[in-house]
């Protein structure tokens, strides 16, 4: 694959995740929370598939060194045979199914909170240095299955589908897990008719909240 620069034009069509912390110390989930963003987008590299763009986009010490897909063979949306990575500078992953390609298996705190990978991508040795620095990204690229580019997003607002990170190289030490939740980081409503805004706007936030799952949230 051919590598691509530490930072990338976004287009308009992404829809940025944060992630919410499951695991680790109230410092290293506040600089991941901080830091770590996911991009959804229509592939570039797959005709009809998508991008997920792991993006640190902080200067505070932390690397991505595994992420997650939370499929299970009964509600699969991509083909994982057809995981493609693209590596960004200075960032060098490999995939495959999640027991048997990435250490370790599952999103560490992850099942918890029904969080079950069945696919994943991994940094390689020095896991560190090859994982997602700050100022860096990676993509990892599917087909579908089943279902879209909507479709997708639309799991992920109801929580039936989730990505999951898991960030080490903290410089309070200790690792940190998360998981991308469905409220899109920077994104705006869409825009309405002026009439529509003052009464509709309240409804909508309520049907969001409604359909999505409870967001998982660390203890303090």
């Amino acid at each position: 694959m051919l590598a691509f620069g530490p930072w990338m034009a976004i287009p308009a069509t992404a829809a940025p995740l944060a992630f919410d912390c499951i695991q680790g110390s109230a410092a290293n989930c506040g600089v991941l929370e901080s830091q770590i963003r996911l991009d959804i987008l229509a592939s570039s590299a797959i005709s009809g598939g998508v991008d997920f763009v792991f993006r640190n986009i902080g200067a505070a010490a932390s690397s991505v060194t595994d992420v997650y897909f939370d499929e299970t063979l009964f509600k699969l949306e991509l083909n994982p045979f057809s995981m493609a990575i693209t590596n960004g500078t200075g960032v060098s992953f490999h995939g495959g199914f999640a027991y048997l390609g990435c250490q370790p298996g599952n999103l560490p705190g992850g099942s918890g909170y029904g969080f079950s990978a069945l696919y994943c991508a991994d940094s390689d040795a020095p896991i560190l240095a090859n994982g997602i620095n700050p100022g860096e990204s990676l993509i990892v690229s599917y087909s579908f299955l089943f279902g879209n580019l909507g479709s997708l997003l639309a799991a992920l607002d109801s929580g039936s589908y989730a990505v999951g990170a898991h960030v080490q190289g903290f410089s309070q030490q200790g690792n940190a897990s998360a998981i991308a939740f469905a409220q899109r980081a920077g994104i705006g409503a869409v825009p309405e008719p002026a009439s529509l805004i003052l009464v509709g706007s309240g409804f909508l936030l309520m049907a969001r909240y409604a359909r999505r799952r409870p967001l998982p949230r660390r203890s303090s």
